[in-house]
């Protein structure tokens, strides 16, 4: 038997075993990683369209990002048998990201207006002791003309999470962002994943996204939350000029965060809000320059398909 057929096999009865115990022990899985009854992406294509605009000093900037991204298992152990559940959860998730810029007031656009991206993100959560998990997540992110100039960034992170019940994760985390701003290259994140009753949530469980929230319906298909979307860094590299540079960006948006389910798995997602913050840091070989504007629209609209 070659290498390939090798991890063919064995990746066939890693997702084989991953519909068998969604289906066997839905619940108690459920209870583990899911805390909002299904409308969180785990395995699956979505996508997303987002607008956002800003003033800043000498021009006035609107931005739309256009995100596909494909959610897979690569391995899943889950082991609900006894009172002490033991988890072993590896994904993967690949964006494609597309930046249009729309300037205004200026003469001279301070940057490419179409910018591209390509990202790949590994995750790994394990039982550490139960009832203690850790989690822990790199990215790698290409993005920019493909120039040579450091069109690499890399992100990573790790929690410690503990389970309290079936209905209460709490945790804290460290983040790590590549920067060259003036914005913190390492964060503290609080971990909050709990589900009050069968309506109400609380969902602090990544670095990108707080949500405080409502399931309704029979089923639970329906969720409004107010939420809290962080970009921390967009980051691409480019040659201006004749000048090799680095535009990296900073967004907070704050608003109402909606997704129902349309039929069956597709599922459809929408947030609108606004940048509390958005900061704008451009890296040249030259000088650096900083601006902020902390006004700006922010809406995401997109689709989601939930094959878990």
């Amino acid at each position: 038997m070659t290498i390939l057929q090798c991890f063919g096999n064995v990746y066939f009865k890693t997702l084989v075993s991953f519909f068998f115990i969604i289906g066997i022990q839905n619940n108690c899985f459920s209870q583990l990683i899911n805390s909002n009854f299904g409308l969180r992406q785990k395995m699956g294509l979505s996508l997303n369209h987002e607008m956002s605009n800003g003033s800043f000093n000498g021009f006035d900037l609107q931005q739309h990002h256009t995100n596909v991204h494909a959610f897979l298992p690569l391995l899943i152990k889950v082991d609900t048998t006894t009172s002490k559940p033991k988890v072993a959860i590896l994904k993967a998730e690949y964006t494609f990201r597309r930046t249009k810029n729309s300037f205004s007031e200026n003469d001279l656009d301070p940057f490419p207006t179409n910018f591209y991206a390509n990202s790949l993100a590994l995750s790994f959560t394990h039982t550490i002791g139960y009832p203690f998990f850790l989690n822990y997540s790199a990215r790698f992110t290409y993005s920019g003309d493909y120039g040579s100039y450091n069109p690499l960034h890399f992100t990573a992170s790790t929690y410690l999470i503990y389970s309290v019940n079936k209905t209460l994760k709490i945790g804290a985390g460290l983040v790590f962002q590549q920067s060259g701003s003036d914005f913190p290259r390492f964060l503290f994140i609080p971990y909050v994943d709990w589900r009050i009753n069968e309506d109400w949530f609380i969902d602090l469980t990544s670095p990108v996204r707080f949500l405080f929230g409502r399931n309704f319906g029979k089923q639970k298909v329906t969720q409004l939350a107010l939420g809290s979307y962080l970009e921390f860094i967009t980051r691409y590299a480019f040659n201006a000029q004749e000048i090799n540079q680095v535009y990296e960006s900073t967004d907070i948006a704050v608003g109402l965060d909606f997704r129902t389910q349309l039929h069956n798995k597709l599922y459809f997602n929408a947030f609108v809000g606004n940048n509390v913050y958005k900061h704008i840091n451009f890296i040249s070989e030259e000088s650096d320059f900083i601006t902020k504007s902390n006004l700006g629209l922010n809406v995401k609209v997109g689709l989601s398909l939930n094959l878990e």
